[in-house]
């Protein structure tokens, strides 16, 4: 029976391994999927904004090169315009920046995530183990006992066969 038992907690660990073991592995491919779909949503922002902002600059620079005879006042115009271009520029790279920022911080909570799901199987696993252990020294103390049984049996045997030889 203990051995069975033992059986049983062995195949319970096993069991409770590969549910953790599985867990991880769904963690860190979910880590690396948001990881991947922030990286691949930051680059399509980036490349959609250094576009927009290009042809913008482009434009104005445009602007500029065909209007270079204009008067002084349409000049201070275009020059508003191209600063107001690269203001934009500015705001749009810092806004670029933090979605960045914002994709780094919820990278580094999966990763935490992934960490605490580390330790929490390698507690389980040994509390597991000290089952296992309990369990081996329960398995090892009937054995001992059924030995001490058996010799007792084997000596009552014996003084039968001795009283057995003594009346024949």
């Amino acid at each position: 029976e203990l051995k069975a038992q033992l059986n049983l907690a062995q195949a319970e660990i096993k069991a409770a391994q590969q549910k953790s073991e599985t867990l991880l592995a769904v963690q860190l491919a979910m880590a690396g999927a948001v990881e991947a779909e922030a990286a691949a949503e930051v680059a399509g922002i980036q490349a959609q904004l250094d576009a927009q902002l290009a042809a913008q600059l482009a434009d104005v620079q445009a602007q500029l090169k065909a209007r270079e005879e204009a008067t002084e006042s349409e000049r201070d115009k275009l020059g508003a315009q191209l600063n107001a271009a690269q203001a934009e520029i500015k705001a749009s790279e810092e806004s670029k920046q933090s979605v960045i920022a914002a994709q780094e911080g919820e990278a580094s909570q999966l990763a935490a995530q992934v960490a605490d799901l580390q330790a929490q199987l390698a507690a389980s696993e040994e509390s597991k183990q000290s089952q296992v252990a309990e369990l081996e020294g329960q398995v090892a103390a009937a054995e001992a006992a059924k030995q001490c049984e058996l010799a007792a049996k084997e000596e009552e045997v014996s003084q039968l066969a001795a009283q057995v030889a003594d009346l024949q």
